[in-house]
């Protein structure tokens, strides 16, 4: 149940990391976007 939930919570945090479009989020996470394959430009 742990594991699920850690799989869970760390699928969202790519998803909202990888989709934000405002420049603070962007800026913050731009390394690891293109690293996971989240193209940005």
């Amino acid at each position: 149940m742990q594991l699920a939930g850690a799989v869970l919570l760390g699928m969202v945090m790519l998803y909202g990391a990888g989709f934000a479009q405002t420049a603070e989020v962007h800026n913050a996470a731009h390394d690891a976007r293109h690293s996971v394959g989240f193209p940005c430009h």
